[in-house]
């Protein structure tokens, strides 16, 4: 196994999305039964945004940093 931390970190990383991207999914499923209820249908995508796509968007930030460090280093 390659012990370059950049390569371990952005394997991680990949971990940590797929974690997000379920996240988001579960939501999605879960907003298909609130249609009829706004209030719950908003509480709901609110949840999504904070727990799924923010921090989805962190992670694809320090994916993108992490990649552009150079070989053997990771970004401060």
């Amino acid at each position: 196994m390659n012990d370059d931390p950049r390569q371990q970190r952005l394997r991680q990383l990949g971990h940590d999305v797929k974690t997000q991207l379920l996240v988001v999914s579960l939501g999605l499923e879960a907003l298909q039964g609130l249609r009829d209820d706004p209030e719950e249908f908003a509480q709901v995508c609110q949840e999504i945004r904070r727990d799924g796509v923010e921090p989805m968007k962190e992670l694809i930030d320090a994916i993108l940093k992490t990649a552009h460090a150079a070989p053997g280093t990771l970004p401060e």
